[in-house]
């Protein structure tokens, strides 16, 4: 059974699903951060010491520096989407293993899903960044996209379907889950703010634990909205057989 959806109620649901084995689940909630952010500190030891002065990027352009940049880039692109997709399988794997009391077994699980979601995420990334070319696009595209991810993990919807059922949801839910799902991430960024301070992995004890809250609001609000369907859908088919039988007696 899901609780009611009040920030305080996601914030304490969020901590008694850590505090079942904290310390394994602080291990892979963290560990997708700490390894994006060894790679990405590695590949900044290689990079030249460049300041992004409008007059400066037009000196740089078609130099070998701004080709390393731009190559450091794309690379750092890469490294987010495929870390970001196994920390959003981990989440969701920890999260759904509290609710549906399920053997965690996250090999097979991620041996199962990780292809199938990276594609969902590669392109909903390819088609937001496309619609940052003008701004607005971009934007409307994230929000649209919000529960593709869940789609594909939760009804196993594929590629471009997992982003058309994210879009078709959103139109009910989106103004309530991307209020309530920013809250929780900014009120935790904000609490957790001090761990950025701690030397080489402040960073991603700062992150880690903020976006596995942000997973598991968006896991309350996509079987809330899909409950309050499924509650929608019942009623609709008792009226229609209610209907049918009040033709037959007349």
């Amino acid at each position: 059974m899901l609780p009611s959806l009040s920030f305080f109620k996601i914030i304490t649901m969020g901590w008694q699903i850590f505090i079942q084995k904290p310390w394994r689940n602080f291990f892979l909630i963290c560990l997708p951060y700490l390894v994006s952010l060894l790679i990405l500190n590695l590949a900044a030891t290689a990079l030249p010491e460049l300041t992004f002065t409008p007059k400066q990027i037009l000196e740089a352009i078609n130099t070998p520096e701004m080709a390393r940049v731009a190559l450091a880039s794309l690379v750092t692109l890469v490294i987010n989407v495929v870390l970001s997709t196994v920390s959003q399988l981990l989440s969701f794997r920890i999260i759904d293993t509290y609710f549906m009391d399920k053997d965690l077994d996250l090999l097979s699980f991620i041996k199962s899903k990780y292809l199938g979601l990276l594609l969902v995420n590669t392109l909903a990334y390819l088609i937001i960044i496309g619609g940052f070319i003008l701004i607005l696009p971009g934007i409307y595209f994230a929000y649209a996209f919000l529960f593709a991810g869940l789609n594909y993990l939760v009804m196993e919807e594929k590629g471009l379907t997992s982003l058309k059922q994210s879009k078709k949801f959103m139109k009910v839910y989106g103004p309530e889950s991307v209020f309530m799902a920013s809250l929780v991430l900014l009120f935790l960024v904000m609490v957790l703010l001090p761990l950025s301070s701690i030397p080489y992995v402040g960073q991603a004890l700062n992150l880690a634990p903020a976006t596995f809250w942000f997973y598991l609001s968006l896991y309350l609000l996509y079987f809330k909205g899909a409950k309050i369907e499924m509650i929608n859908k019942q009623k609709h088919e008792k009226q229609k057989n209610s209907s049918s039988n009040n033709r037959r007696i007349g």
